[in-house]
């Protein structure tokens, strides 16, 4: 019964780990028992959410290696109901056998909810992210810059989307629902108003309805990666997140009554 969601972007810097870690911290606030799996092992600012994480943490490197269950690497977090696979100091993920479900295997722990920070590269740890996904979010962060070149930035996102298209016919049991999020900006009418009403009505279809607050509180130094819920749950950004969270637990409550039914 667990529900993943993957946390993707076709682009740096479009906030793929900061919505990775903020969103799983948000179910675990709502009481969501709740494993955030870093497979970007070129980024590891995911461990910074764990208290006191030890530099050359273990993870997910060594359940790839096939050293042993993935129960014996989750680390606990500041925050209950929340614990992290970390991505792992070691290389040689090239060497994944294809036809390995390696997060499908993890996903069989006792969860509510599972979180996938993406991998950067389009490898097999990468498709078996989309594939096994409920749900594949693919942030976008908008700004006055990224504004200006919207149509080459759209097209980025519609190259991704192609490819995870292609992939999900080749499994018929991947992500159900695609979600574009704008992040970046206080409200929607912000993000409407630097993309223009026609470009923004044109991809409204695909995005959901919360913006992440450009809350410069999300990276300042000494609590980077951290989920903002668990240091200031008032703030623009936590409120949004945890809006969102709920939005997805609900849809979640929602199909278990359909399937007791």
């Amino acid at each position: 019964m667990t529900k993943i969601f993957c946390i993707a972007a076709p682009a740096a810097g479009a906030g793929k780990t900061t919505v990775s870690v903020n969103l799983a911290g948000a179910f675990a606030a709502l009481d969501q028992n709740t494993l955030l799996v870093d497979c970007d092992a070129r980024n590891r600012c995911i461990e910074a959410a764990v208290t006191d994480p030890p530099a050359d943490a273990p993870g997910l490197d060594r359940v790839i290696a096939d050293a042993g269950d993935a129960a014996d690497f989750l680390v606990p977090t500041c925050i209950e109901h929340f614990r992290i696979l970390p991505a792992g100091p070691g290389p040689g993920r090239a060497a994944i056998d294809p036809g390995r479900r390696i997060l499908s295997e993890i996903s069989g722990q006792d969860l509510d909810m599972m979180v996938i920070n993406a991998p950067a590269d389009s490898g097999a740890l990468m498709q078996e992210a989309v594939c096994c996904a409920d749900v594949l979010v693919l942030p976008v962060r908008l700004n006055l810059e990224s504004a200006g070149n919207i149509s080459g930035l759209l097209e980025t996102y519609k190259s991704f989307l192609e490819q995870v298209a292609a992939l999900r016919q080749k499994n018929p049991t991947g992500a159900s629902t695609v979600r574009i999020l704008i992040n970046g900006c206080d409200a929607a009418a912000e993000a409407e108003a630097l993309l223009g009403p026609e470009v923004f009505e044109a991809i409204a279809r695909l995005c959901l309805p919360v913006s992440i607050a450009e809350d410069e509180r999300l990276h300042e130094a000494l609590v980077f990666g951290k989920p903002v819920v668990c240091y200031d749950i008032i703030s623009p950004g936590a409120v949004a997140f945890l809006e969102l969270a709920g939005l997805w637990t609900d849809i979640k409550e929602i199909r278990m009554e359909e399937k007791k039914d």
